[in-house]
């Protein structure tokens, strides 16, 4: 991949780490002071879910809605326990 970093290791993350506790979400980008960060149970409430599983690019304001979206962040505190990671190849 031109750009790239030679010798990157991708490390993928399953998915049940979103169950440990004191795991947060914050509906933007988590380090602005705007924005506040909430359990994931009340943030999912409050996330655009109908776009990010639909992804309808007719939807009304469908960039703004799909911008809010990609900047959505899940916080883990402080480490991601090793049984929820796994190396991967790099995409090609």
């Amino acid at each position: 991949m031109e750009g790239s970093q030679p010798n990157q290791v991708y490390i993928a993350i399953d998915p049940r780490v979103l169950f440990l506790p004191n795991v947060r979400i914050a509906l933007g980008v988590a380090n602005s002071p705007r924005i506040s960060k909430t359990s994931l149970a009340d943030g999912l409430a409050g996330a655009d879910l109908e776009l990010v599983y639909s992804f309808v690019e007719n939807a009304p304001d469908f960039k703004t809605r799909m911008t809010a979206c990609e900047k959505i962040e899940i916080l883990v505190p402080k480490i991601v326990p090793l049984q929820f990671l796994k190396t991967t190849l790099p995409p090609k």
